[in-house]
């Protein structure tokens, strides 16, 4: 889902992003 790919891309720009 979206909120799926925005956690992924958020972990990947924002490291230590949980």
């Amino acid at each position: 889902m979206l909120l799926a790919l925005c956690y992924m891309t958020c972990s990947i720009h924002m490291p230590g992003f949980e």
